[in-house]
């Protein structure tokens, strides 16, 4: 798990959320949108 992916903590919050860990799944949704988004013209 790569903790400076956006992905990563996307996808950790959608695997929460299905075990119905909401609290934990939110932090997570926070930590996603918190996290700088690789630019596809970066090289």
């Amino acid at each position: 798990m790569n903790p400076k992916s956006h992905e990563t903590w996307y996808n950790k919050g959608i695997a929460l959320d299905e075990l119905k860990r909401y609290d934990e799944a939110l932090e997570c949704y926070e930590k996603s949108l918190n996290k700088p988004k690789r630019s596809q013209n970066m090289e």
